[in-house]
């Protein structure tokens, strides 16, 4: 295959159709001589004479296309061809079901920070340092913009007193897998004002172990004179 050879062409020029209907693969010697391909306008217009394809399978079993290679003169494909053709393909289909997984886990991600930006309720999560990694639109409103980078003890930075204990006790028991029952706890507002927050402490755990602690709550007062 020269430079300048194409990369592409129209879908009636394609061997891969073939292919991915059949969701099988197609391996072409002499395309002059295959009852499939003999008239079709590559092997006519472009001098495609040879080719062998390896249908892309996704791991629902659908053929979505087709990973080739062909030759503008008879070609005798060996089985190492063959297989280095199956391993290739194998692993652009890896990639590509990876691409599109992450694609839809950042959709799913986009809604869920929608849905939590659109509660009353007050949702964060920190990590097991007490840093916080994310907050939603209520925590942001009432308690200020998480920052920039996220600070290892940030959990205990806000509190104004009230509950201190009893959150730190919480937050240890967490940390061991253990949900907290509803905590009213006081909180310093970024205004200098002080909060009372009812709130609870989930442990975040994925594969049995604990990976970080989710804080669920709601404003119970807000007072200047507070705390």
């Amino acid at each position: 295959e020269g430079p300048d050879a194409k990369r592409e062409g129209p879908l009636e020029y394609s061997f891969c159709q073939h292919v991915v209907a059949q969701a099988a693969p197609m391996v072409v010697t002499d395309a002059r001589q295959h009852p499939l391909v003999y008239d079709n306008r590559a092997v006519i217009e472009d001098g495609v004479l040879a080719y062998a394809g390896i249908p892309l399978v996704s791991s629902e079993g659908h053929a979505l296309g087709s990973f080739c290679a062909f030759d503008t003169k008879p070609h005798e494909w060996s089985e190492r061809d063959l297989q280095i053709l199956q391993d290739l393909a194998q692993a652009a289909m890896t990639e590509i079901e990876l691409r599109l997984a992450g694609r839809m886990l950042e959709e799913q991600r986009e809604q869920l920070g929608q849905l939590l930006d659109n509660t009353d309720e007050l949702v964060a999560r920190f990590g097991l340092d007490g840093a916080l990694i994310y907050a939603n639109a209520a925590w942001r409103r009432l308690l200020g913009n998480p920052p920039a980078t996220p600070v290892a003890g940030y959990h205990l930075a806000r509190l104004s007193g009230v509950g201190r204990e009893e959150f730190k006790t919480a937050w240890e028991d967490a940390q061991e897998g253990v949900r907290s029952d509803d905590l009213e706890i006081g909180f310093t507002l970024p205004s200098g004002d002080t909060a009372l927050i009812q709130l609870r402490l989930v442990p975040n755990v994925t594969q049995g172990q604990v990976r970080g602690i989710r804080v669920y709550g709601q404003g119970l007062t807000t007072d200047a004179g507070y705390g």
